[in-house]
């Protein structure tokens, strides 16, 4: 079975996690704007990149309790 997990499932999942975008750029050194556009839509963020970003924002949230 696919991981049906996309870019712009990212903005709805890490804002349920309580990460701030902003927050997210700073911890794995990603520009703002690049983010900005694959959560809107804008471009689309390749397949590893979704894992590493859903891994990274789950383990923001349990450093932040």
């Amino acid at each position: 079975m696919m991981n049906t997990f996309t870019d712009r499932d990212l903005a709805h999942y890490r804002e349920q996690k309580g990460i701030s975008r902003i927050d997210l750029c700073k911890k794995i050194g990603l520009p703002y704007r690049t983010l900005q556009n694959w959560e809107n839509g804008k471009r689309k963020a390749p397949p590893y990149t979704i894992k590493m970003l859903k891994v990274t924002i789950d383990q923001m949230a349990s450093e932040n309790g």
